[in-house]
């Protein structure tokens, strides 16, 4: 789509604005076949918020994938606060769940459990295929939610069929478009949204190949696809031709059968972005490292009266929470030992720290 949105980016203190408009690329491009869309006309949003124009959005968001134990996305996010300034990163840093427990405190909670796989990127995700009919048309996919035990996942489907010519509004004037055998979104009625359940499928690594796939997502009575990651420059099948990869990430396209018609098409690149943030090797200590870097507080006190740094006394510490409290006492005060209790409270560690006197109350230690 060119011009292309505005969309704005933090680099550092600066916030810069990209976006891309007709060019030397576009034109080489569409004298290629490319069909070059108008941003008004495509019904592509005008503008697009920052990152720190939204902090609380940014703050439940990273709640969200900690709790889902999506480590790849909640480490791509902690990187990008990083880079805010340290009066910003606060708020997003202290969004906390119902029990008050922040992103940190879910890093210590979950040293234990096994990590989502990388299908869960797909939540919120948009799935857009051409089904290779006589008159090619949309079949878009909206992932409301993945279910993280049965892989399952809720959704919504949208049909748009191209209007016929007589009812088609005026489309507007392109002069330097090439012609494209895809109907723009603008040239289709569309469907109202359809609620829909399905199924996701991660294929193992040693049978997963370029042909094979490396999933399947599955709709019973409507769509059986084989998910595909796309090198960036390669190829992809996309309706009856191919589309290449434009963009630094692989791209997750599909293909199979759709209402027993051929069809193939790609996921959105934020999805794309989530799954190459997802599988990456990453931990809640990485998060937590993270988190701490940014400025997280390790003594906020959730309901059930434990702080990051109290429950990693009392399980596994992610990050070194702990480094300067002396083993020999922790192992007293675990015990219940009330005089070693009093000692952490007046030392460095806990001098005005109300989560070394909560701990043990809450805990029944004294």
């Amino acid at each position: 789509v060119v011009p292309t949105a505005p969309h704005a980016i933090r680099v550092g203190s600066l916030e810069l604005t990209v976006f891309a408009v007709r060019g030397a690329a576009a034109e080489a491009a569409a004298v290629k076949g490319a069909r070059v869309m108008d941003m008004e006309a495509a019904g592509v949003p005008s503008a697009s918020p920052s990152l720190d124009s939204n902090k609380q959005g940014v703050g439940q968001e990273l709640l969200r994938v900690v709790s889902a134990r999506q480590w790849g996305i909640a480490a791509a996010l902690l990187s990008q606060v990083h880079l805010m300034p340290p009066e910003q990163r606060k708020p997003i840093l202290s969004e906390a769940d119902g029990t008050r427990r922040t992103a940190l405190r879910l890093c210590v909670d979950s040293q234990d459990l096994e990590r989502s796989s990388w299908l869960h990127g797909l939540e919120q995700g948009t799935l857009h295929v051409v089904m290779c009919t006589r008159r090619p048309y949309w079949w878009s996919l909206r992932i409301t939610s993945v279910c993280r035990r049965a892989r399952s996942f809720l959704g919504e489907i949208r049909i748009g069929v191209p209007r016929s010519r007589g009812m088609a509004p005026a489309a507007p004037a392109r002069p330097w478009t090439a012609p494209g055998s895809l109907p723009q979104w603008c040239e289709c009625r569309w469907s109202d949204p359809q609620s829909c359940t399905g199924d996701l499928e991660q294929f193992s690594s040693s049978s997963s190949t370029p042909q094979r796939g490396v999933g399947r997502l599955k709709i019973d009575g409507e769509a059986d696809l084989i998910l595909h990651l796309t090198k960036p420059g390669d190829e992809a099948r996309f309706g009856s031709s191919k589309l290449l990869n434009p963009l630094p990430v692989h791209l997750l396209s599909v293909d199979g059968t759709i209402a027993g018609s051929v069809a193939s098409g790609i996921f959105d690149p934020a999805t794309c972005t989530r799954l190459r943030c997802e599988r990456e090797a990453c931990s809640p200590s990485t998060v937590a490292e993270l988190a701490l870097s940014c400025g997280a507080d390790p003594r906020a006190l959730a309901d059930d009266g434990l702080s990051p740094y109290t429950a990693a006394l009392f399980g596994k510490d992610p990050c070194g929470l702990l480094r300067d409290l002396d083993s020999g006492l922790q192992v007293k005060m675990l015990r219940g030992d009330p005089v070693s209790w009093a000692e952490a409270g007046r030392g460095r560690h806990g001098a005005g720290q109300m989560d070394l006197v909560a701990a043990p109350l809450t805990r029944g230690l004294l």
